[in-house]
């Protein structure tokens, strides 16, 4: 259903003039003019006074834009009811990364509450597994860790996530001056690890982009350990004295055999919801509200603040 030219009459009618209606609409002012011209031909009778001030509704006018106004708000009703009618059809949301385990453990429980006859499907899988997901229609929903949102048209940026530097809480670091802060600098991580071995994620993650940004940063390459992928793995052998890491703050939980530093300058990662449909039904917009609220992405909240030892 088509509306497009009904909005120009509106957008006419609230501007009163021609040039602010047609930068509004992203048109040219002669178009407009043109099918404003033509619209009125039509009709047989003007729907708008021309004066050097500005233009304003004949009755003729009137009646036509109260007409416009109820077809685009019954268009705009038809199709949210036609959205809705999807209730029976489940939301399929996957996740790509270890964060979002945890929101679709929060947020399910608390979106069954407010509607318990929408069934919720749960997927896994790698950021290389989005493009298929979509174009098989196997997901709806995708929470991502990415560096880059270029190549989704519909998303929702949840973050800005802080990578921070874990190292065991028996590292020498630790009992300095500078250990006793929560922040770290390049300078330092190049001072005092230089040394140490470095346990890396896997090539084209997310983390290991913005990791080998901070070393960029630092200007040394790093005695590499291990490459691997899951962020607990990485965790748990830096807790054991395996080596020293860049982690997401959403995997920093404290740990009495870990010490995390955040890093000065930030270095950030993008965690966000990214989906295909370009309107969502009643449904699948409130669990994008609970998605966008879920406390993991207020940097004000104790939930995220305390996730650092002081």
């Amino acid at each position: 259903m088509d509306t497009k030219y009904l909005s120009y009459i509106l957008e006419i009618a609230k501007y009163k003039n021609m040039r602010r209606a047609a930068e509004k609409l992203y048109v040219s002012q002669p178009s407009l003019s043109q099918y404003l011209n033509k619209l009125e031909q039509e009709l047989g009778t003007p729907l708008f006074v021309r004066s050097k001030k500005e233009l304003t509704l004949t009755p003729a006018g009137e009646l036509y834009v109260n007409c416009a106004q109820k077809m685009i708000s019954m268009k705009e009703q038809l199709y949210k009811d036609i959205a809705n009618l999807s209730a029976s059809v489940p939301i399929k949301i996957a996740t790509t990364a270890t964060w979002g385990h945890r929101v679709i453990g929060d947020i399910v429980p608390a979106f069954s509450q407010f509607y318990p006859h929408v069934q919720i499907e749960i997927l896994e899988g790698n950021l290389s597994d989005v493009k298929a997901w979509f174009s098989n229609q196997a997901v709806d929903f995708v929470l991502i860790a990415t560096n880059n949102l270029d190549n989704y048209e519909q998303h929702q940026l949840l973050s800005k996530e802080q990578i921070v530097f874990a190292i065991p809480s028996v590292h020498p670091f630790c009992q300095t001056e500078a250990g006793t802060s929560i922040q770290i600098t390049p300078k330092q991580i190049t001072e005092y690890f230089s040394d140490d071995y470095f346990i890396l994620a896997k090539k084209a993650s997310s983390v290991r982009f913005v990791a080998d940004e901070i070393l960029k940063y630092c200007e040394f390459v790093p005695k590499t350990a291990y490459s691997i992928n899951h962020m607990n793995t990485i965790k748990n052998l830096v807790c054991n004295n395996g080596g020293v890491a860049f982690i997401p703050i959403t995997c920093a939980l404290k740990d009495p055999h870990i010490r995390y530093y955040t890093i000065q300058p930030q270095f950030c990662r993008l965690d966000a919801l990214v989906y295909k449909k370009e309107r969502l039904n009643q449904y699948e917009e409130h669990l994008v509200s609970l998605i966008k609220h879920h406390p993991l992405f207020d940097p004000e909240s104790a939930d995220y603040m305390n996730r650092l030892i002081t």
